[in-house]
């Protein structure tokens, strides 16, 4: 009423064009320029495989910390999370603290993709970043860190590289991550039949569920063998739960 029907037409609009994105605009978009004013903190991409590109950022001291840091955002999400504006960026202030600092950028997943697991995000994903890493560093072992869908992918693959007697990670910091899920919270409320059963439907019509991925959240999901619920190892580690 107080804005005479324009809100409500402006509402309408917004519909509509999220309707023609195939998504939710949660921010105008048209304000933010990744390069202009997002994710500006100097560095290249070194490294691309299938499933992410490795951007290195450059030094800003004069002196550098003997090992590299690796920074694994969650897939659903884009690198720049961790390198918003000058102001606020947790990459630059890592930088600018004397870390050569590494980031993971996945892809964006299309159906071509739909063969990609678990397995695969950890092998294709955060271990080869850390391999690549320590390659460029020439260090004997890198410090990680993840956050939220990437901290979970980052613990699964150190119990990897942990049972493979490989000793690579120095360190791992672990922002918003979940481990345990023996007491899920709130994300316990998935584990009911329709979720299950809407993920078997969507595997069995040949789609890819992988910005739904969570480590096993129910003996009634890896039971049923669905491969972005179940964490399984890639040598001879079978069920490897968190």
């Amino acid at each position: 009423m107080e804005t005479g029907g324009d809100s409500l037409a402006a509402g309408i609009k917004n519909l509509i064009d999220d309707v023609g994105k195939g998504r939710i605009s949660m921010t105008d978009e048209k304000a933010f320029e990744v390069g202009g004013n997002l994710a500006v903190t100097p560095g290249a991409v070194i490294f691309e495989n299938e499933l992410i590109q490795l951007i290195q950022y450059r030094p800003l001291t004069d002196e550098v910390s003997t090992r590299p840091l690796v920074m694994v955002p969650p897939a659903i999400n884009k690198f720049y999370v961790f390198d918003l504006q000058p102001g606020n960026s947790f990459v630059r202030y890592a930088v600018e603290q004397g870390h050569t600092v590494f980031m993971v950028s996945w892809r964006n997943i299309t159906a071509d993709q739909g063969h990609l697991t678990w397995d695969d995000y950890l092998e294709l994903g955060v271990m080869r970043a850390i391999d690549v890493a320590i390659a460029v560093t020439g260090a004997d072992k890198a410090n990680a860190l993840g956050f939220c869908v990437g901290g979970m992918m980052l613990g699964c693959a150190a119990a990897v590289l942990a049972a493979r007697g490989e000793d690579k990670i120095a360190s791992l910091t672990f922002l918003t991550t979940m481990l345990d899920f023996s007491d899920a919270g709130e994300i316990g409320h998935a584990q009911f039949g329709g979720v299950l059963g809407w993920l078997l439907r969507v595997r069995a019509a040949g789609g890819y569920a992988v910005r739904w991925s969570f480590p096993p959240i129910s003996r009634r999901a890896q039971d049923a063998g669905v491969r972005y619920f179940v964490v399984r190892s890639i040598d001879d580690v079978q069920n490897l739960e968190l």
